[in-house]
């Protein structure tokens, strides 16, 4: 600026020197007026305009400054100079040129905003909470922190382990407070899920010698709620009975009633069966069904688990015994002594029509039946395949019966009465299978002799 005023005042002297010299007189020219040029960096954040305001002479050319002094605001670009702060005015470039009219003139910076990015986040399948939600407007490479699960999100069977610009965790990870830079796009965040740990709940036949284990097929979360289920698949075991679950298969573990819970632990759970001795009561007899018939019956337990035996006119009156899980029974069908090998079987005739059985015991995988034929004590080996018929004896003139029969150490003995028809009393007696024959336990008349 001084430079140029410089100027104008040396060429006002060239021009009215020479008129003093030659002893004239002049009227002085008229000044030309001058204008500034002020610059205004508009709400500028930053930086300094390019010059301070400049006196321009008017109807002089005027070329306009660039951005000298750096001007910058935050989310915006500098894009020239505008005559009106508003950009209504007129824009000029950085050395562009205009002619200095009759006025000052300011020039104020022209700002672009600059395009902004937002980031937002996804729960990726969360069964609870809400994603964080972030409103601001990022520039592009500005720093962005990373927010946190601050929404509580949940998935049921998963932990929160951050977030991930893709949903299938193949991209970027990011943990809370971690910072990123913005690109030129704007950014999901996708939460990443790790898969907690499960455990399962397996149940153990522990001996059953039928049925099926129940199958629970859950995987529990540690803390979850186990229901415990019940028999479902109706476990047996031969001569045992099932009472419940427990975490040991011998019983000394933590027991476990059907439909109770507990909470699931760090480890998988196995549940044993327990049993408990089975003690079932059989009475073995007849039904009737009318018109004077009658069937061999026997039942179990509380006489409401009745076992009806095939054959007609039977009579089921001497007892049963059990062997290898199957009852037998003896008794009468079609006016004989029989025997029934469990209660589908039509029964086995031990002997003719003069044949009566009377007791019936189980020992060394055979089955024995006490009786009478012909008037004759004797007893019934049945092994399975072969029914063998042993008499004991008896004189003549002599009628006897064997009514219980037992079997210890392998040798057989048989309780009774033996009948001296000749003498006219009734003695009860017991033979032994090895023994020297009957023998006489009492002088008085007995009919109805058991043994054990």
């Amino acid at each position: 600026m001084n430079s140029l005023l410089k100027w104008i005042s040396l060429l006002a002297l060239i021009v009215f020197l020479p008129l003093v010299g030659c002893g004239g007189t002049s009227t002085p020219p008229t000044p030309i007026p001058t204008y500034l040029v002020t610059y205004s960096g508009n709400g500028q954040t930053s930086g300094n305009i390019p010059a301070a305001p400049t006196p321009y002479p008017q109807a002089s050319q005027v070329t306009v400054l660039g951005n000298a002094g750096n001007l910058a605001k935050t989310g915006y670009a500098f894009a020239g100079w505008n005559t009106d702060m508003n950009g209504g005015g007129t824009t000029y470039s950085p050395g562009q040129t205009f002619v200095m009219g009759a006025a000052d003139v300011t020039l104020y910076a022209v700002w672009s905003p600059l395009p902004t990015h937002g980031i937002t986040y996804n729960g990726n399948g969360q069964t609870a909470g809400t994603p964080p939600l972030d409103a601001s407007h990022y520039l592009e490479g500005q720093t962005v922190t990373v927010l946190g699960n601050i929404g509580n999100l949940a998935k049921t069977g998963y932990a929160f382990a951050g977030w991930n610009t893709q949903a299938d965790g193949a991209g970027t990870m990011y943990s809370s407070g971690q910072t990123l830079t913005m690109g030129a796009a704007d950014v999901i965040l996708y939460a990443r899920w790790t898969a907690l740990p499960t455990h399962t709940v397996t149940y153990n036949g522990n001996g059953s010698t039928g049925g099926s284990v129940p199958m629970d097929g859950t995987h529990y979360l540690e803390g979850q709620a186990v229901i415990v289920l019940g028999n479902t698949g109706s476990l047996v075991k031969t001569g045992q009975a099932f009472q419940s679950w427990n975490t040991r298969a011998d019983g000394t573990g933590t027991a476990y009633a059907p439909a109770q819970t507990f909470a699931m632990g760090t480890v998988d759970v196995v549940l044993y069966a327990q049993w408990a001795a089975q003690r079932s009561i059989y009475i073995s007899g007849d039904e009737s069904l009318g018109g004077g018939t009658s069937r061999a019956v026997y039942w179990i337990n509380d006489g409401t688990h009745m076992h009806a035996l095939p054959g007609a006119s039977s009579t089921g009156s001497c007892g049963f015994a059990i062997m290898n899980h199957i009852v037998y029974t003896a008794g009468s069908a079609d006016n004989c002594a029989s025997l029934w090998r469990g209660d589908t079987a039509d029964p086995v005739h031990l002997g003719g029509t003069t044949s009566k059985a009377f007791g019936i015991t189980a020992a060394n995988n055979k089955i024995y039946v006490a009786g009478r034929e012909n008037n004759q004590a004797c007893y019934w080996v049945d092994d399975g395949t072969t029914i063998t018929k042993i008499a004991l004896a008896t004189a003549v003139n002599e009628e006897s019966s064997a009514n219980a029969i037992a079997v210890f150490n392998g040798e057989v003995y048989l309780g009774g009465w033996w009948n001296d028809r000749d003498a006219h009393w009734v003695r009860a007696c017991y033979w032994m299978s090895n023994g020297p024959g009957r023998v006489i336990v009492s002088t008085d008349a007995q009919f109805d002799v058991g043994i054990e």
